[in-house]
């Protein structure tokens, strides 16, 4: 009887179209940057349900936004730098560019790379900035409804100011070819040292080797003069 049951309920499913394409969780290791070391991504979000690049962007900032926002994370909802082609966008005035992204690829390597674009302005690279890649894989059966799209979150990664690029790779689990992907930002809760940020403030604060040998001279100097006194 209870087999009876349950192949009815399996026939009740299958004739109502239930899309279970979007079960599939994902992995961190799925999307990388860097390497010696190779870093992973911090937390994922999908697959799930997709759509049009703002609702792409709609999903990232009210399901997704939870995972990736936390005391050590940090908050705040994303912007979106580009969705599909072309593969580059500006975010808060740091032009950011993936080249080499093979559409139809479930496993590929690809070049992301970033340039300042307002000269002397506030920021500057070196700069701390959130990240998230989105990728949407394709179908091999269409009557599936795909296997919707997962996001890639990397908190606190640092934009250097050389070098200004650097090897990214993903890996998909679900093992279907990529029909697209995207990129979004947000402001990093962390700063990098001022004196790093304007090199000018190094040269004003940090006092030249020559000047810090001199200065150690002239206090051992006073040391020696002092301890006579004493003596």
């Amino acid at each position: 009887m209870n087999k009876i049951i349950l192949a009815s309920s399996l026939l009740m499913l299958a004739g109502t179209g239930i899309n279970t394409a979007h079960a599939t969780s994902c992995a961190v290791t799925e999307v990388s940057l860097g390497t010696n070391p190779t870093i992973n991504a911090d937390a994922c979000y999908g697959y799930t349900t997709f759509g049009s690049p703002a609702v792409e962007l709609n999903t990232l900032n009210t399901a997704a936004l939870p995972t990736f926002s936390s005391s050590t994370y940090g908050s705040g909802s994303f912007t979106e730098v580009f969705n599909t082609s072309p593969q580059t966008g500006i975010f808060n005035s740091i032009q950011l560019t993936l080249t080499g992204v093979n559409v139809g690829a479930n496993v590929d390597t690809f070049t992301f790379s970033w340039a300042d674009t307002n000269g002397a302005a506030l920021p500057n690279l070196p700069l701390y900035i959130d990240l998230v890649f989105s990728f949407k894989a394709g179908s091999t059966q269409s009557s599936n409804g795909g296997a919707g799209i997962a996001y890639f979150f990397f908190n606190d990664f640092l934009l250097t100011s050389t070098p200004t690029s650097t090897t990214g790779s993903f890996d998909l689990v679900v093992q279907q070819g990529l029909s697209h992907n995207a990129l979004y930002a947000r402001t990093s809760d962390k700063t990098v040292p001022s004196c790093l940020t304007n090199p000018a403030l190094c040269d004003e604060d940090l006092p030249e080797p020559g000047s810090i040998a001199l200065l150690g001279i002239g206090l051992f100097g006073f040391g020696v003069q002092r301890f006579r006194k004493q003596g």
